[in-house]
């Protein structure tokens, strides 16, 4: 790796973890260092280009009372300027939920597909879904700010990889790029989870839970189980959520 790319990676890095601890509350630019672990060079540098690309603005806060200076600023998401686009891939039909960056809903949109699902047409759907859900918005492409897809079965997250889809078990797998292309000019990082986890942590957000330790259970088509612990999602080696179709009480014959 070329200096360039480290400088640009690390620089992807910072600003990624800027964004996480915006979204999780943080404010202002103590509470971003802290939260983010990062240093005072960093954070200003960060919030500034984000500033410059119109992903946060600055709110100006009260004086502390007793207290003389310059006011300090407080910095949330531009709602006009970033949106995220969570997609449900099914095998003929999609599911779309326009929101801010800070949650709140735009739109929702559905769906149905003539063909079935397969690694050609997995990334054109996804292309699709974003174009169609910003016109019906009425705003450009690149006011997008991010792509999350849930998907069924077994995921690997951290390389973007859909292993196992259970409407076709003889399909191949289907492997994302990182950055999904919706326009000549603008392209939107994209992130990928298993269905059953992603509605646990939208639940989660929706109603502020404080509980770390939980078990979720989602009924749907089927019935589909997520565990966390110590506030972290649990999922198995092969990237499944927790299965409880079979769960085999004794062993031998008479399990069931």
């Amino acid at each position: 790796m070329s200096k360039q790319d480290a400088h640009k990676l690390m620089r992807g890095q910072t600003l990624e973890r800027i964004l996480q601890v915006l979204l999780a509350g943080a404010v202002d630019k103590r509470g971003i260092q802290k939260a983010a672990g990062l240093s005072w060079g960093a954070v200003s540098d960060g919030i500034a280009l984000l500033e410059s690309k119109g992903v946060v603005k600055a709110i100006a806060l009260p004086p502390e009372e007793g207290k003389l200076g310059r006011h300090s600023s407080a910095y949330q998401f531009n709602p006009a300027r970033n949106l995220a686009l969570g997609l449900v891939l099914e095998d003929t039909r999609s599911f779309a939920s326009l929101v801010t960056l800070s949650g709140e809903p735009v739109l929702q949109d559905f769906m149905a597909h003539a063909d079935h699902l397969n690694a050609e047409n997995a990334r054109e759907r996804v292309v699709s879904a974003c174009l169609r859900n910003m016109k019906k918005a009425k705003l450009p492409a690149d006011s997008l700010g991010g792509i999350g897809l849930s998907l069924p079965g077994a995921v690997r997250p951290e390389s973007l990889t859909w292993v196992y889809a259970p409407f076709q078990p003889e399909a191949k797998q289907i492997e994302f790029e990182r950055r999904a292309k919706i326009g000549p000019r603008h392209s939107v990082p994209l992130s990928i989870e298993h269905d059953v986890m992603a509605i646990a942590r939208a639940v989660m957000r929706r109603e502020s839970w404080q509980d770390k330790d939980f078990i979720f259970l989602n009924f749907s088509e089927g019935v589909g189980m997520s565990a966390a612990f110590n506030g972290k999602f649990f999922a198995g080696a092969r990237g499944y959520a927790c299965e409880i179709g079979h769960m085999p009480i004794v062993r031998g014959k008479n399990a069931r």
